[in-house]
């Protein structure tokens, strides 16, 4: 059986269109990966975001 799992990666996830976007493909069913910079902002969406009741993860994609 083939693995049905949808993952995306947002970037600049943990705010405006990039959080709204997370957003909304969680409430999809994706496995959605947030790609930020700032490991405080990253924290405070994931805590945001898995009230919603989706599947969150954290990438940090930078570390300038």
């Amino acid at each position: 059986m083939a693995d049905t799992t949808r993952i995306a990666l947002v970037t600049g996830a943990n705010k405006g269109i990039g959080f709204e976007i997370a957003r909304q493909l969680g409430e999809t069913g994706v496995t959605v990966m947030l790609g930020t910079r700032d490991p405080g902002r990253a924290e405070a969406a994931l805590a945001e975001l898995r009230r919603t009741g989706g599947a969150f993860e954290s990438v940090r994609i930078d570390d300038r």
